[in-house]
């Protein structure tokens, strides 16, 4: 007795081990705080917010993967959730296995957890995830219930109950319960040899989603079967591993008990089973290498808007300075967060630009498309100072993802702004019911009650005396939008630099040469973009415009402009792929390359089709 105590005690430390070193070794891999930006989902606690996740079928699936988020705001707590997910994963997977073959499965089951963490922590958001394991835990649980009783009418009555329980099942995880279903059936047909109930599952599988449509009112087909199942949409490898997580447990099922069956394991030569067993830790060794490889990667302009959304330009403005990406989001993005750092007018032709400013300001309904347009449109608006707009759009953004920290912050700093800390102490209570963030909206409610204009909030006491001063009704030019920024604060430094910026990508020379007597208000050296512009506009027109003197003009930018004339009069004629060859090395990252070709050196690779045609007034 005394040995059987001490031999489980040392299976429980060694297991309380292994979590350990699960959770250490995944705390430098999952990247937590990014998946929270990238997979926004509302969580508040009490009975109100679950009642709109209680009327169709998976929403309690739905509502659990939103808490699991809520994880994602402490590094510590998120780790450990996904350190529980997938140690959870791996033993189901071990325990369904093992009903199939003999033996402990212990590395045959190691794979699923390791796809699950690969695509949680890149890809998918966990609720295309809870729902499979949740199913896959309700097989297990049935195969280890029905071979325990020996009588006839026990198992029997097993089967029946589980049956009956798959229908609130259904309505508990959706997708989920196929899973519940092909599992049993499987394990009916192959493990236990009997294919009557095999069929009644795979019957309860195909009737359960039609039947209870007619509850929860469900018309379309993959609505009713495969809801919170994610489809492939992205590229190879990981379209290839999203099929492999959803199909692992039940082909490695089946496989494991035809290997069982068959005897695989003692027919097969030494050097073959050798080979068999290398490819299956090679496989491993792969999604391991895989996993372990997520800091040194950074998937595009999303991880761009996390670094933004979290203050850190800097880096930001790196990873969109590696991209080979023209889009409107990285155009965007590295428009705004150039601006946040004061650098837009010095380094904006260093990225990726065409010849259109629409990317300022998203204002193109084309953009409602855009899933975090809603966002940045809140954003942009409201260091321009204009509240009104950014209230508009951060509304937008509460009616598609919910109520979310960052919408709900955003919703009470709004109306802080607007005058109304009644409606932000709304959002506050709200914001007060997310796990890890009270705090946080206690430190706003107690600011409200000590002083309701919250003047010592240094972001309030930076946009407030943006604000415009009155409402414009109607449809507004970027240039007009800008201009009535300019107009309630003529020292809104950032609508300044836009309204420039959207001169330059328009090839507005007329708007720059208008406001060029106030640049003195803002620079003391100009913007060595400002500077390229004016060289060509002074080699066009014959002289600088009004208010601007020869000696702000730097003698590098004078003699930078020469060399460029130079160079394209020789090319001018040719190719458009020969002067592109040899102007951007030096200079495509100009105002001159981008007024000839209509986008920068930066970006993909140039195609002859996508220049710009050329103006009748060139730069010299």
């Amino acid at each position: 007795m005394r040995c059987g105590s001490v031999k489980s005690y040392g299976i429980h430390l060694r297991s309380l081990l292994g979590v350990a070193l699960l959770y250490g070794a995944l705390w430098p891999l999952m990247e937590v705080g990014y998946l929270a930006h990238r997979f926004p989902a509302p969580f508040l606690s009490g009975l109100a917010f679950y009642r709109r996740y209680s009327r169709f079928a998976g929403g309690p699936v739905e509502y659990l993967a939103n808490f699991f988020s809520q994880s994602y705001s402490r590094h510590w707590a998120g780790v450990l959730a996904f350190t529980l997910l997938a140690v959870g994963a791996w033993l189901i997977a071990r325990g369904i296995l093992r009903r199939f073959s003999p033996g402990s499965c212990q590395w045959l089951a190691a794979g699923f957890p390791l796809l699950i963490l690969i695509l949680a922590g890149r890809h998918i958001g966990v609720l295309f995830i809870l729902p499979m394991v949740a199913g896959l835990a309700a097989a297990w649980l049935y195969m280890a219930l029905s071979i325990r009783p020996r009588r006839l009418w026990a198992q029997r009555a097993v089967v029946i109950l589980f049956l009956l329980a798959s229908i609130p099942v259904y309505y508990l995880l959706a997708s989920g319960f196929l899973y519940l279903c092909v599992m049993c059936a499987l394990f009916e047909l192959l493990a236990r040899r009997r294919p009557a109930w095999g069929l009644a599952w795979l019957a309860f599988a195909a009737a359960v989603p039609y039947g209870m449509s007619y509850v929860y009112y469900e018309p379309d087909i993959a609505g009713r079967y495969l809801r919170w199942m994610r489809m492939p949409q992205y590229g190879r490898l990981a379209n290839g591993l999203l099929v492999a997580m959803y199909l692992y447990v039940p082909v490695l099922a089946a496989a494991a008990f035809v290997a069982a069956r068959l005897r695989l394991g003692g027919r097969l030569k030494a050097p073959l089973r050798r080979a068999t067993q290398a490819a299956g830790i090679a496989a491993l060794a792969l999604l391991t290498a895989r996993l372990a490889a997520f800091p040194f990667e950074r998937p595009g302009w999303v991880y761009a808007d996390y670094l933004i959304h979290q203050g850190r330009m800097e880096k930001a403005l790196a990873v969109l300075a590696q991209l080979q990406d023209d889009s409107e989001t990285t155009r965007f993005l590295s428009l705004y967060a150039l601006a946040r750092r004061g650098r837009l007018l010095e380094e904006m032709f260093h990225y990726p630009q065409q010849a259109s400013s629409e990317a300022l300001l998203l204002r193109d309904p084309i953009y409602d498309t855009l899933p975090a347009a809603a966002h940045w449109r809140s954003i942009v608006n409201l260091e321009l100072g204009r509240v009104n707009d950014s209230q508009r759009w951060t509304h937008e953004a509460l009616t598609a993802e919910g109520e979310t920290p960052r919408v709900l912050e955003g919703m009470a700093l709004i109306y802080i702004l607007n005058g109304n800390p009644d409606a932000a102490r709304t959002f506050l209570h709200a914001l007060e019911k997310v796990p890890f963030q009270a705090a946080r909206a206690r430190r706003y409610l107690e600011a409200l009650d000590q002083d309701p204009s919250m003047q010592a909030d240094p972001f309030v006491a930076r946009i407030r005396p943006l604000m415009l001063q009155r409402d414009y009704i109607g449809t507004w030019t970027t240039e007009q939008v800008l201009e009535q920024c300019l107009a309630a604060n003529p020292s809104n430094r950032m609508a300044f630099e836009y309204l420039l910026a959207h001169y330059l990508l328009t090839f507005d020379m007329e708007g720059l040469a208008r406001i060029t007597p106030r640049l003195k208000d803002f620079y003391r050296d100009l913007p060595v973009h400002v500077q390229e512009a004016l060289v060509g506009y002074r080699n066009v027109v014959g002289s600088l415009p009004p208010g601007i003197d020869g000696s702000a003009i730097q003698r590098h930018i004078e003699s930078r402009f020469q060399n460029f004339v130079f160079l394209w009069t020789r090319v001018e004629k040719g190719p458009p792929e020969d002067a592109w060859e040899i102007l951007a090395p030096r200079y495509g990252d100009t105002y001159w390359f981008f007024y000839i070709f209509g986008r920068t050196a930066a970006g993909p690779p140039f195609q002859a089709r996508a220049a710009r045609p050329q103006h009748k007034e060139n730069p010299r």
